[in-house]
């Protein structure tokens, strides 16, 4: 399976790393675990702090990067992606071809960065998410309307 998820990240980013982590622990997603999380099981975490995380990656991108490569998304990557929950609000930046060039990092060209952005899209708004899709604006705007976002 390892092989079939790493020829899935060949042209991906470097951030989907972090994501293989987290899916080495999917395995046991064949249960009926829950996502304990605040969002999720907010009766647990009533009277402590909620501190908010901002991630680049989640498990919904291993599923939009399989799809997009055209290979099986595992059941255990699905019930993964459908159990571990991150905030219904999700942001997404869409590409902007002023801008857009390749880098270290950016190695797709633009016609699949848009295929990406659609496949992930469509990923995370079958998963119930909320799509937030960022200004095209500068870093410090976009860093902005995020923290006003999530105040």
């Amino acid at each position: 399976m390892f092989t079939v998820m790493w020829a899935a990240f060949r042209s991906s980013f470097v951030g989907l790393l972090a994501a293989l982590r987290f899916l080495a622990y999917s395995y046991i997603v064949g249960t009926e675990h829950r996502s304990h999380s605040p969002y999720t099981m907010p009766h647990i975490y009533s009277g402590f702090p909620i501190v908010q995380h901002l991630f680049d990656r989640g498990v919904p991108d291993v599923i939009g990067y399989l799809r997009l490569e055209g290979l099986d998304v595992p059941a255990n990557i699905q019930r993964a992606g459908e159990l571990f929950r991150y905030n219904k609000r999700v942001f997404i930046a869409p590409p902007w071809p002023d801008i857009y060039r390749n880098d270290a990092e950016r190695k797709q060209d633009l016609k699949t960065a848009c295929r990406t952005f659609e496949t992930m899209a469509a990923v995370y708004t079958e998963l119930g998410y909320e799509l937030v899709e960022l200004p095209r604006c500068s870093i410090e705007d976009r860093a902005e309307y995020i923290r006003s976002s999530i105040r």
